[in-house]
């Protein structure tokens, strides 16, 4: 993880609020895990997330914690809050992003999508 990645990463956790839609990523029990959720709580050290799309295990509504960047004891690269990842055309249009480099509506497409 490079110092880029650091400061994009602690951005994106300063600018999550109530309401909004992101990625969750976590282990449990040897597993990794990665679906869609929105924010139900900003906390100090912590994200209250409830899951928007069913992962193994994981209903839609359940909620669930995920560290901050400041929590250092349980943040990993694979236990945090990341900026909500689309699969498709639709969802892109349907989240306001660019399909390829997941910019808001209006901006640059890069060529990718």
């Amino acid at each position: 993880m490079s110092a880029e990645d650091v400061n994009k990463q602690i951005r994106f956790e300063r600018e999550v609020k109530v309401g909004d839609k992101a990625t969750a990523l976590w282990t449990n029990c040897g597993r990794y895990y990665e679906t869609e959720v929105e924010v139900v709580a900003v906390n100090a050290k912590s994200f209250r997330v409830k899951i928007a799309r069913e992962v193994e295990g994981y209903p839609v509504g359940w909620k669930i914690n995920v560290p901050s960047f400041l929590n250092v004891d349980r943040w990993t690269w694979n236990n945090r809050l990341a900026p909500l990842q689309v699969d498709s055309y639709q969802e892109c249009l349907e989240n306001g992003v660019m399909p390829g480099n997941l910019e808001e509506k209006g901006g640059e497409q890069d060529g990718r999508g």
